[in-house]
């Protein structure tokens, strides 16, 4: 369901998709705070486009995580999603109401009912969290330098990282790999 509600620049309190209402509204009355009349505005269904651009562009699903639990008596692990929800992301992004925020949430655009009956998986779930790209970059590469030198520097190993350790790292920490311990079984026999 379209949402034609006017946004205007006074909504949104910082950030670059502030300054792209700026750059893209036209001078109308905001159907958020009737006090903001005359100023640059833009539907809630153009904001959300945009919203969903600048999303993608500069963030990821969160890698899988684990941790092992600290307590020697524990063999617990626990499993999780690098960074934080997206509408927290949006919410400290936008810097807006309550109302506005919850507006643009529901008019992201992403899968519908047909696409996931296809096979398609919605982008905007609950079931993950999300990471900056450039935080995971980062993150990526201090635990590359640390897997040389023996500890992931982060702390943390994303679970698809796990399964890639080159084989020295591997053999290092005691495991193999499959076809080392095929290898090793064959030449015991």
């Amino acid at each position: 369901m379209a949402d034609d509600r006017n946004l205007c620049l006074r909504c949104i309190e910082k950030g670059p998709l502030r300054n792209w209402i700026e750059r893209e509204g036209t001078e109308g009355d905001c159907d958020f705070d009737a006090s903001h009349t005359s100023v640059p505005c833009v539907t809630i269904d153009e904001f959300a486009e945009e919203a969903d651009r600048w999303f993608q562009t500069n963030y990821q699903p969160g890698a899988e995580t684990f941790e092992i639990d600290p307590d020697p008596d524990s063999d617990k692990i626990y499993h999780g999603t690098a960074g934080r929800s997206y509408d927290e992301i949006f919410s400290e992004e936008l810097d807006s109401s309550g109302d506005v925020l919850r507006a643009v949430i529901d008019a992201l655009p992403d899968a519908d009912h047909y696409e996931i009956a296809q096979g398609g998986e919605r982008f905007y779930t609950d079931a993950h969290n999300f990471e900056s790209i450039e935080a995971a970059r980062a993150r990526e590469k201090a635990d590359l330098i640390g897997l040389r030198t023996g500890m992931p520097s982060s702390g943390r190993i994303s679970a698809n990282r796990c399964n890639s350790l080159p084989a020295s790292s591997a053999s290092r920490r005691g495991r193999t790999n499959s076809s080392e311990s095929r290898r090793s079984t064959a030449r015991g026999r």
